[in-house]
């Protein structure tokens, strides 16, 4: 018959009896811990907080800018100089207008290549539309006629470049430079000389004349439509 060992029973450890202030001691341990730890996280979030709000300032400063800037560019400008407040309202809504600007700005890049191109608004309410045969006409015209022009203003005006002189220069333009028979080619010809007397005042500082042509031009144009055989046709009207 096997022996059987005699086994020790193992005794069991004892550990120290928790008490109340014991546990208070350890629980007030651990709240110190997590606190310490709490404020070691926060403040790394402060310092990225404020690294975000600099750049997020300059960008909506950017925003700011670039919205002002592409308000400014809605009303055509000559030189830096936006036309008048009544004549933004109706160019808005007008699309004589517009043909009036495209016919001065193609002369104005003749005249002077720096010419700033702004954005122009869409028009909506009135249909009548500066086409390449109309500035291929003016092109032509005006690389033709532009010493003539320089010569006939100095003629008459020398350097002077007042209202007065402006109104001078611009009945000489009228009785040399307007045809007696009345065509499309004509028209726009006859306009692109009023524009170069224009754009020669504004250029010497004379804002003002520059608006007085635009006009003059535009006065012509509705006249030319309101005896159009067809609505918003250049080709079949009368002076």
């Amino acid at each position: 018959m096997a022996r059987i060992k005699h086994v020790h029973a193992i005794k069991p450890q004892r550990f120290p009896r928790a008490t109340a202030s014991g546990f208070a001691i350890q629980q007030s341990e651990r709240q110190r811990a997590k606190a310490s730890k709490s404020a070691r996280k926060q403040k790394p979030k402060a310092c990225k907080s404020t690294r975000k709000q600099k750049p997020e300032r300059l960008i909506s400063t950017k925003k700011q800018t670039e919205v002002q800037k592409s308000n400014e560019t809605k009303s055509p400008k000559v030189n830096g100089q936006q036309i008048s407040k009544l004549c933004q309202e109706r160019f808005l809504v007008d699309g004589r207008y517009r043909f009036v600007y495209d016919l001065f700005k193609t002369v104005k890049e003749l005249k002077s290549p720096r010419f700033d191109d702004e954005d122009l608004p869409i028009l909506e309410r009135f249909f009548i539309f500066f086409e390449k045969y109309h500035k291929e006409k003016v092109q032509n015209y005006v690389r033709d006629q532009r010493g003539n022009f320089s010569r006939f203003i100095k003629k008459f005006i020398g350097e002077d470049v007042d209202m007065e002189a402006f109104h001078t220069c611009l009945k000489k333009f009228e009785n040399k430079y307007k045809p007696d028979d009345y065509s499309e080619t004509g028209f726009v010809c006859y306009c692109s000389a009023i524009a170069y007397v224009g754009i020669h005042f504004v250029e010497k500082g004379n804002h003002r004349a520059w608006e007085n042509a635009f006009m003059y031009v535009f006065n012509l144009l509705c006249d030319a439509l309101d005896k159009s055989t067809f609505k918003n046709d250049l080709s079949e009207s009368s002076w």
